[in-house]
């Protein structure tokens, strides 16, 4: 169900979805009245939910998602209340798969470090534009030997000793590193052990 963009849709109408008992895809991005209230009425079938955009979301709001036990991939997207703090509910989802984070300003390596440990299944991350982000909170990237796609681009803070954790990810196969512009032509070094890499940008 592709919801995008509805401006008149508020938690009184995320109830009536409880009707859909088999719905598995949820798009409500840039929904931008959506509060927490509404997260409580999700169908826990739902596999597919993207909140990026939806600017009323608040930390507080995220205690919902670790009701969804059939989860597997969920955008965060652009969600400027969003700090540490509500990505400890997120930790909690611990069968998720794909997480995007991308535009999260106030998000620091303390999360990080913790999402990396406790989401062990994850296999698609992106983490765009998290300046918060520095080489420390990608320190357990190493424990994600699932890890297929990764987004790092635009992590100004981000170096090419933040990357060593890499060396181990044999299944990546796409990482984008584009306008980190700390890198340098040393992080080479560090993706040299990536065997399935189909594509790598480092653009910019």
């Amino acid at each position: 169900l592709d919801l995008f963009g509805c401006p008149g849709l508020t938690d009184e109408g995320l109830v009536h979805l409880q009707q859909l008992g088999s719905l598995q895809l949820l798009n409500l991005s840039v929904c931008t009245k959506i509060k927490g209230e509404g997260l409580r009425h999700l169908n826990p079938s739902l596999r597919y939910l993207d909140l990026s955009g939806c600017a009323s979301i608040t930390d507080d709001d995220l205690e919902y998602i670790p009701s969804l036990p059939s989860l597997e991939y969920l955008g965060l997207n652009d969600l400027k209340d969003v700090t540490d703090k509500g990505l400890q509910h997120i930790g909690m989802v611990t069968w998720l798969q794909k997480l995007e984070l991308s535009g999260l300003p106030d998000i620091t390596d303390t999360a990080m470090k913790s999402l990396m440990t406790s989401l062990s299944l994850l296999k698609y991350l992106v983490l765009s534009r998290c300046n918060g982000i520095t080489d420390a909170g990608l320190a357990n990237l190493g424990q994600l030997r699932n890890m297929q796609y990764l987004k790092l681009s635009g992590v100004t803070q981000l170096t090419d000793d933040g990357l060593r954790p890499l060396l181990g990810l044999t299944s990546m196969l796409h990482l984008d590193l584009s306008n980190c512009e700390s890198l340098t032509g040393g992080v080479l070094a560090h993706l040299k052990t990536l065997v399935s890499l189909q594509l790598l940008n480092l653009s910019g």
